[in-house]
Order: C-alpha cells, then sequence, then structure tokens
C-alpha cells in the first residue's frame, strides 16, 4: 500500500498567503518504512590473509516484512562495539569504518546472505567487530541498535592471519665470545611468500631448552637472552645472526620467532631437533716453535737463554703472557724451574742449573682467557760446564789368536761421566806394529766391530779402539793395550760341476773362498789322478796344474780337481770321475770318507757342492750352492747313495734333529750304510749303558710361582759320561725355551723361566739330555 505526504515550498506557500492566492497541492508516493534490522549478523575469520566472511539473514525491503529485495548495504567496523546508530557514524571516538564494496545480487528477503569482506590486512589477527544496515531504493536504511537485542554476539570475530611457519632448522656455531645463530627463512604466509618490513625474535636462555611459550615468555630480559631485529627476509633464504660479548664455559640454548609485516603474524617457537645450543669457545694461541738452544745442545753455561718463535691469538684478544718449562724428564711431570709470566720470547735463567745433567725444556703461550699452547715439542740440553775424559777400558779379543779373514773384535764398555753420557769408538788396526800406517772404523756405538771385507790371509794385524765424548771439544782415550791377531788361510771352495764329456773332464771356475766371500787370491787347479780312488790326493796321485777349467780323462784313472790360492792352501777334492765308471765318488781330503754317487742320484748336483767336515768323531754332511756356499734345505737324492767311513768302530749313528740313532755297518776296517738323506753321522762303539733319570723332585709337576714351594724341577740322571752335555728345556711345538743349569755332574735343575728370564706358560714341556751320542727325552709340567 502507498501512503502520502504533503511538501509544500515555502518560498511559494509564503507568496499564497500574503496574496491570499489558493494553495495548490503537489503529492508523490513515499515508502514509510526502511528495511528491517539484522538481528543474526555473524563475523567468521576468512580463509585467507585479511578476510572476514559475514553471514545474516537478509531483511524484507519494508521493515519486519520479509518481502521484497533490499537495494544494498552500509557496512560498518571498529576494534570496539558498534552498538547503535551513533556508534554506527562514530568516525573519531570509536573510530568506525566504512568498509567500501560494490556488492550486488542480493538474495531476496528471508534468505541467507553470504560476503566475503577482504583487504583488512591491516588488521590481520586483531578482532573487529561488524555492524550491517540494509538499505532500499529511497535510500531509507534499516536500524542497528543493541537496545532492542537485533545485534548478534557473535558480529565480532579475528581477521585471517598466516603467520610465518616456524624455523625447523635452527643451528648455531661458537666462536670466541660469540655465537652465530643461522636458520631458512620461512614464507610469509606459512612457507609462501617473502617477508617484508618483518622481524625475527632471538632468545636463549643458560638453563635449559626453550620449548614452550611458556619457557620463551619467561626468558632473561635484555641482551643476549631477548633479541629482536626487524627484518625483510626472502623466502628459503639462508639467514643468520651472531652474539656478541658472550660468557665462556656457558651453555646458551637458543630458540626462534619470525614475524611478518603484521604485528601479531609471529611464527611459533621453532621447531629445531633436537634443539639448538652450544659454548663459545676460546681458541688458544697458535701453535709456535722452539728456537734455540737447539735439540741435544751441549751448554757451558748454567744459565742459558732459552728463545721460541711468537705465538698469536686467533680470537684477536691478544698473548698474555709466556711460560718456560725445565725438568729432568721428557713427560714434565716435574719441574727444575718453571718460569711463568714472560713478556717476550725469550728469556735468561736467573737461577743456575745444577751442572753434569741433562734436562727437557718447552715452551708455553697463555692469551688473555688463559687459554694455553705448549710449544711444538720439546728440546734437550746438557749442562756440562767442564770436561772429562772416558774412562779407561780394556780390549776383550782377539788376543794373539788365529783368526778367519773377517774377524770378530770386542773390547769391554767405556762410559762418560758428563752429559750427554754419548760415547763413540774408532778401532785402529795395522800390519805395523808401530802403527806407522793404519786404518780406522770410526763412529761405532757397540763394543765389538766384524770387519765387512776380507783382510789379508797369512798375516799379523795389530789392532787398539779409542772411545771418544760428545762434547764442544771431544776428549779421546786409547784402550789400554794393543792386541794382534793372525789371519789364517781360507780354502778355496771345491770346484763344482764336473762334467766327463769326449775324454775331456771340465769344471765351473772356482770364484769363491770355503767363507763364501769372494776369492782374492786364486792361482791355479791341481789335478790328481789314481786307479785306486782312495789314494786320490797324495802326492803319488799328483799329475799336473791347469788354469783352465778343463782338463783330458785317462781310461782306468779316477781324476780329482783341487782349487789352489797364491799361498799354496788346496780347497776340499772335487767329485772324482772316470770314463769307464758311470757313478761319481767323493773322497774327503783325509781319505778316511767316500760317498759313491751312482747316476741316478747325480742329477740333483747341478751348481751344488757336497761338503764334509769332521769334529771328533762326528762328520757333517750337507749340500751347499756353489753359487754363494749357502746350505741347500732339506735336500734328499733320488736314489741311494753309499757313503764309507774308514773306521775301527762298529757302528754309525745318524743325527734326526733329537738324537742320534744307530745305522749299523759291516765290523771291520770300514762301515758302509747306504742314505737318500745326509746330515750328521757319528762313528762309535756301540754300548750297554746309556741315560737313564733316576729322580724328579717334585714328581715332574712343579709351580714356578716364587712362594717358596716347588719354585723349580729338579732332575738327576745315570749313565752320564765325561763327553759334552747340553741340558735344554723345549715347548711342545719343538722350539727350544731355556738351559737347564748344571748343579753338579748328574744333578740338573729348571727354574720354569725362558731364556728372557719371563715365567713360562703353563702347559707340557720337554726335556732333552745330550751326553755324548746319547739322547735322552722326557715331559715335564708347568702348573700354577
Amino acid at each position: 500500500m502507498n501512503k502520502y505526504i504533503i511538501n509544500v515550498i515555502s518560498k511559494v506557500l509564503l507568496l499564497f498567503v500574503l496574496f491570499n492566492i489558493p494553495i495548490i497541492y503537489a503529492a508523490e508516493p513515499t515508502p514509510a518504512v526502511p528495511p528491517g534490522g539484522i538481528s543474526d549478523l555473524t563475523a567468521l575469520s576468512g580463509n585467507n590473509e585479511g578476510e572476514v566472511i559475514l553471514i545474516w539473514t537478509a531483511p524484507g525491503d519494508d521493515g519486519d516484512d520479509p518481502l521484497g529485495t533490499v537495494s544494498g548495504y552500509s557496512v560498518r567496523y571498529a576494534e570496539v562495539q558498534i552498538n547503535d546508530i551513533t556508534d554506527f557514524n562514530d568516525f573519531s571516538v570509536k573510530n568506525v569504518k566504512i568498509y567500501s564494496h560494490n556488492w550486488t545480487d542480493f538474495v531476496n528477503g528471508g534468505q541467507v546472505e553470504t560476503r566475503t569482506l577482504v583487504s583488512l590486512t591491516n588488521y590481520n589477527g586483531r578482532r573487529l567487530y561488524f555492524a550491517l544496515r540494509a538499505s532500499d531504493e529511497v535510500p531509507n536504511s534499516g536500524t542497528w541498535s543493541t537496545l532492542d537485542g537485533t545485534i548478534n554476539i557473535n558480529n565480532s570475530c579475528l581477521v585471517k592471519l598466516i603467520p610465518p611457519s616456524p624455523v625447523n632448522n635452527l643451528s648455531i656455531s661458537a666462536g670466541y665470545k660469540t655465537i652465530t645463530v643461522n636458520w631458512t627463512s620461512p614464507g610469509d604466509d606459512g612457507d609462501v611468500g617473502d617477508i617484508t618490513n618483518g622481524a625475527f625474535e632471538i632468545r636463549c636462555s643458560l638453563s635449559g631448552n626453550i620449548t614452550s611459550e611458556s619457557e620463551w615468555d619467561t626468558a632473561s630480559s635484555g641482551y643476549p637472552y631477548r633479541i629482536l631485529v626487524t627484518s625483510s627476509m626472502i623466502a628459503g633464504s639462508n639467514q643468520s645472526y651472531t652474539l656478541t660479548g658472550l660468557f665462556l664455559g656457558s651453555t646458551y640454548y637458543f630458540a626462534i620467532k619470525i614475524r611478518d609485516e603484521n604485528e601479531n603474524g609471529w611464527s611459533d617457537i621453532d621447531i629445531t631437533s633436537p634443539k639448538a645450543s652450544s659454548i663459545p669457545v676460546n681458541i688458544s694461541p697458535t701453535v709456535f716453535g722452539l728456537s734455540s738452544p737447539a735439540n741435544n745442545s751441549i751448554l757451558t753455561t748454567a744459565k742459558p737463554t732459552f728463545d721460541w718463535e711468537e705465538s698469536t691469538d686467533p680470537d684477536n684478544a691478544g698473548i698474555h703472557s709466556y711460560g718456560l718449562q725445565i725438568s729432568e724428564s721428557s713427560d714434565f711431570l716435574s719441574f727444575v724451574q718453571s718460569p711463568i709470566g714472560i713478556l717476550y720470547s725469550s728469556y735468561t735463567l736467573i737461577e743456575a742449573l745444577p751442572d753434569d745433567k741433562t734436562y727437557y725444556w718447552r715452551a708455553k703461550a697463555i692469551d688473555i682467557d688463559e687459554g694455553i699452547t705448549y710449544s711444538n715439542g720439546s728440546r734437550i740440553i746438557h749442562i756440562n760446564t767442564s770436561n772429562s775424559p772416558p774412562a779407561s777400558f780394556n780390549l776383550v779379543s782377539p788376543n794373539n789368536e788365529n783368526v778367519l779373514k773377517r774377524p770378530k773384535l770386542t773390547w769391554y764398555a767405556s762410559s762418560d761421566p758428563d752429559p750427554p753420557w754419548t760415547i763413540k769408538y774408532t778401532v785402529y788396526y795395522s800390519s805395523y806394529s808401530n802403527f806407522s800406517s793404519y786404518q780406522t772404523i770410526s763412529n761405532l756405538t757397540d763394543t765389538s766391530y766384524t770387519f765387512t771385507t776380507n783382510l789379508t790371509e797369512s798375516l799379523t794385524y795389530y789392532w787398539k779402539v779409542a772411545v771418544t765424548d760428545d762434547y764442544i771439544v771431544p776428549a779421546s782415550v786409547f784402550s789400554t793395550e794393543t792386541n794382534s791377531f793372525y789371519v789364517k788361510p781360507v780354502l778355496p771352495s771345491a770346484p763344482a760341476n764336473i762334467k766327463l764329456t769326449d775324454n775331456s773332464i771340465s769344471w765351473d771356475s772356482v770364484l769363491l773362498d770355503e767363507d763364501g766371500a769372494s776369492i782374492k787370491d786364486f792361482l791355479k787347479y791341481k789335478i790328481y789322478r789314481s786307479t785306486d780312488v782312495k789314494n786320490i790326493g797324495t802326492i803319488t796321485t799328483f799329475v799336473g796344474y791347469t788354469t783352465l777349467t778343463s782338463t783330458i780323462s785317462v781310461s782306468g784313472y779316477w781324476t780329482t780337481i783341487r782349487a789352489i790360492d797364491e799361498f799354496g792352501n788346496e780347497s776340499a777334492n772335487s767329485v772324482s770321475v772316470n770314463p769307464d765308471e758311470t757313478k761319481q765318488i767323493l773322497v774327503s781330503n783325509g781319505r778316511d770318507l767316500l760317498i759313491e754317487i751312482p747316476q741316478t742320484a747325480q742329477n740333483l748336483l747341478e751348481n751344488k757342492i757336497i761338503s764334509i767336515t769332521k769334529t771328533g768323531n762326528i762328520y757333517e754332511i750337507k749340500t751347499i750352492h756353489s753359487s754363494n756356499l749357502s746350505d741347500v734345505g732339506n735336500f734328499e737324492f733320488t736314489s741311494p747313495v753309499k757313503i764309507t767311513f774308514e773306521t775301527n768302530d762298529d757302528c754309525i749313528y745318524w743325527y734326526n734333529g733329537i738324537e742320534y740313532v744307530a745305522l749299523g755297518g759291516r765290523i771291520g776296517n770300514s762301515i758302509t750304510i747306504q742314505t737318500k738323506k745326509l746330515g750328521k753321522f757319528y762313528t762309535g762303539n756301540i754300548q750297554t749303558s746309556k741315560l737313564k733319570l733316576i729322580s724328579a723332585f717334585p714328581s715332574k709337576i712343579f709351580t714356578p710361582n716364587n712362594d717358596g714351594i716347588n719354585d723349580e724341577m729338579n732332575l738327576t740322571f745315570a749313565g752320564i759320561s765325561d763327553e759334552s752335555i747340553d741340558a735344554e728345556i723345549f715347548d711342545m711345538s719343538g722350539r727350544k725355551v731355556a738351559d737347564m743349569t748344571q748343579k753338579d755332574f748328574s744333578w740338573f735343575i729348571w727354574d720354569g723361566k725362558d731364556a728372557a728370564g719371563k715365567v713360562v706358560l703353563p702347559g707340557v714341556y720337554i726335556y732333552q739330555l745330550k751326553n755324548g751320542k746319547y739322547v735322552l727325552n722326557g715331559t715335564i709340567i708347568v702348573a700354577r
């Protein structure tokens, strides 16, 4: 329904009244009822930053009549409640703001209207109160009042705020009184977008990690516990901040928050795991070297000056002082002197060091924070203000003895009464008793010397030794006597590789003496021939000399070759060959042993020599390399050879490595055996008496634990003769452990210790007694 009102133009009305003109009424239809009030306005935080969503039921165009559609809405907002129309337009006290929009397409009255407010970023995270009035086409506006209960309590909300994500990789690195905090910047909204005009706040604690808001809030105030820094940060960029002036030795625990451009746009506490913490460090001074005195210096003053290189402080805080340490031990556990507070890299002792002693010295650098660095090593000095010569000493051997071409000289030790107690020996030797011409071997530290080159054979040498100390001006002392020795001749080695071909006998050149040294005095070869090989080498079998390595062979004759040196010394026999025989026969120079080698066994003798030596009744027969005269290990012929011993004894014994075992043989002027193996052989008579253990105390088991009870094993034997005796202990692997001690003719003891004097491990051990050709073995047990 339309309602009308009269509008009168005042001036026209006045004219009509003054002039008594009849009044004419003009009328137009005007809505009398504005749109209804909105009572269910609800404000919700939006989906994006700076957004708010408003929801309400649309009023009708005319008052409470829900019919019709309003023409628009007027939106107000403030940070306080807008209670009525007066507040609605209070732009000063309540600082009400108008939200401008271009909304269209309004829903009909009674339906739910939803609109999103944007660009409220200045209020992100802050609560805003909203008021809303509908207007019609006139426009007439609806009411807004809290007095009639038309305002919904939900008409306020927090403006949507998306803060930066919490930092997840906070790390720290410590320096001198500093800690640098490092992290990767999040984005403005979570991890998206760069932060402009934002900030970060670092908080730290000395008591523990900061993981909760309450721990964040209770962090101590002031620097360095709370640090707020404005900053713009590119999302994903590396950021850092360095705190200075921190306490050395204290552990600092750190946390961080990041803010975007909004005052309330703070991230949560960083979620780094484990939480970042560190201790500021003091970097010690740089390593430095020592200058003087040089290592192992002998000093003639007891108040020396020490110099070293300067050190620097990597923290640039400065070197406070130096210290000097002097000790009699290399571990510096105690000091003879240790001056400190030295301002320069040089120091002269004020107090004298005791004389005739050796000292170790080093320096240390100290920075202002008491960080210490020692010199890169220590040095030795010897204080010797006056020198004394080494002590007198005597020679040992040889003394008027016959020796080989490379004799060993030995003497008693001397000593130096002064540090560094270092002495060296010089050997003087000469073929003149007055040493009018001599040679020396110097810089020797041992009390013996073995010549490495051959001396001249058949010549007498005189020798003495001088000892010299280590001093600025060394002092020398000669041995109290001069000794002599005679170099006896060494025989040439026997010719090898004897070959019989086409009426000719050839052999290899002899290049070595029997001691394995190169022969220096070779002269020629001597040829022996005989129809009876047992006579070979006698004067009647000598046929001539040659400097060649071949000679003719003569049917029916055995031929043997010997090498001769300039002194007429003849080598051992070569094998004898006969053009009428396939076998070879080796005859000892004493013609008391013959080895018959069949053709089938000769192939293994290429470049080899069979060596025969005799000591008493023991023959040692072995095979050696002709190139260097070294033993051929584990040699064995492919077929047996015959060995004939020219002896009146009735038995041949062979040494198997442990004992001599009887091989037998025929009785007569000679005994012949057949064997593939060589080694040690003993000629003797078969005897009924043998070695026998007659008592053991304690009974085969003893406990060498030094408690005075059964600490040693006592063994007594019967059948011991006047021949040589060896009493030894072996372990079960055959390794020699020690020698037994002979208490009297038949009584031997072992204290349970090895050759080095250490008690052996518990177990079974073998005792072995050798007496002449007899060997007795048995077992004893070491227990604990």
